[in-house]
């Protein structure tokens, strides 16, 4: 076993350690002290007190009555219940928007339940500061009294002044989106910070 000291002349800082199992052992405080980071023999590293990072996730959805749609035009889905929002970062009174203070890549996925007569096209769209960035379509070849559609992808988005928005569309008569926490929704989670 081979042990590499590291520090001054009255203090070791880090030791390290090859036991005899085959792991890499580096500790703090000198040869008695606490280990820090073992690697074993496949590679595997584990720190020993590992910090915990939250990870901000929220999921949004319509809530208290269904939501008049105008056929063939974008509406902006009103969010307007929370089911879960770690960092308090969606406005589900006034926007009903998603404005993340981390900047990173944000993975999203939304359903939009519709109902109406005679539906043959309906859409969710996920957008950022105003513009689609994501669409998800369902198109039927036969008129429909309800269609579900979702969306799904990565966003990135700076921290501070992008924020991610629902939009529906449809195509049909008298069209409504339909509340609940399973038909209505918007959720996502940061996946990388930058």
């Amino acid at each position: 076993m081979t042990t590499i000291h590291t520090g001054n002349t009255t203090t070791t800082g880090f030791v390290v350690d090859a036991d005899n199992t085959g792991n890499l052992v580096i500790k703090t405080g000198g040869s008695g002290g606490t280990t820090a980071l073992t690697i074993d023999d496949s590679q595997t590293a584990t720190f020993a007190n590992q910090p915990v990072v939250p990870v901000p996730v929220f999921m949004a959805y319509r809530d208290t009555s269904t939501q008049s749609v105008t056929s063939g035009t974008n509406t902006k889905v009103q969010l307007n219940a929370l089911e879960y929002d770690t960092n308090s970062w969606f406005d589900a009174t006034t926007n009903y928007r998603y404005t993340p203070q981390i900047a990173g890549y944000y993975q999203f996925n939304a359903l939009i339940y519709f109902s109406g007569t005679g539906l043959t096209n309906g859409t969710a769209r996920i957008y950022k500061n105003g513009n689609v960035t994501i669409d998800g379509h369902f198109l039927s070849t036969t008129s429909a009294t309800f269609i579900y559609a979702m969306s799904s992808g990565v966003i990135y988005l700076n921290g501070t002044t992008d924020y991610v928005e629902l939009f529906g569309y449809v195509s049909g008569t008298n069209p409504l989106i339909r509340n609940d926490v399973n038909k209505t929704w918007l959720q996502g989670f940061l996946v990388r910070a930058t």
